[in-house]
């Protein structure tokens, strides 16, 4: 299992919730929420959970930065 620091893991959930959001967008909460919920075994209701979990895991453990407010310039 790996470790993370407070930052890697800030850093995990916004990506991971950024990323479940993209896919999911209208009702995009209650849906992740439904997916997250674990199930008697531990396991998350949606086990493809994992995997995305673990994406993003890496992600920050590769110093990955998705919580980085970026200002893009309005064309005129």
């Amino acid at each position: 299992m790996a470790v993370l620091t407070e930052q890697q893991a800030y850093e995990a959930m916004f990506y991971f919730l950024d990323q479940r959001y993209q896919k999911l967008k209208e009702g995009a909460l209650a849906s992740l929420l439904g997916d997250m919920s674990t199930l008697s075994d531990g396991g998350p209701a949606d086990s493809a959970i994992e995997n995305y979990w673990r994406k993003a895991v890496g992600f920050a453990l590769s110093e990955g930065v998705a919580s980085r407010l970026q200002f893009v310039p309005k064309e005129k």
